[in-house]
């Protein structure tokens, strides 16, 4: 996996390939972000992967979201940037781009209800018309 951050590509590095170094840097740096104040050692950072990982209902956002700010630090750190944990958190979702090469992981897809064609789908695929022609897309009487 690539990411593209502010135009410069890197090589993705996920938190199986991080370095002992950056992952020292990363506990000091993020103990203000933690409860106890021990910052994102090891088992929190397994902890948090673990539920990053969750989907459907389970799934965790908050957890996501950290994991990914994780991945920019451990990314650009081994680019040779200098940068804070603070400023890898500090990218904009406009200021970023995830590019997936043949051989990554897959993304889980969603199963059950919420998966497209799933029980709680609103039409079946035969029904789009009907569901063109909802209040969203019918002229406004006013």
């Amino acid at each position: 996996m690539k990411l593209i951050i502010h135009g410069r590509e890197y090589d993705a590095v996920s938190l199986e390939k991080a370095t002992l170094l950056h992952a020292m840097e990363l506990k000091v740096q993020s103990r203000a972000i933690t409860a106890d104040g021990q910052g994102l050692g090891t088992k929190a950072l397994e902890d948090l992967q673990r539920r990053a990982e969750l989907t459907g209902a389970e799934a965790d956002a908050d957890a996501n979201m950290l994991m990914f700010c994780v991945m920019v630090f451990f990314t650009r750190r081994a680019a040779g940037d200098r940068i804070t944990f603070e400023e890898a958190a500090s990218i904009g979702p406009g200021d970023f781009e995830v590019i997936r090469e043949p051989g990554d992981t897959p993304e889980p897809q969603p199963e059950g209800p919420t998966a497209p064609g799933g029980p709680e789908t609103p039409e079946a695929p035969g029904d789009l018309a009907a569901a063109d022609a909802g209040p969203m897309n019918s002229p406004s009487t006013t």
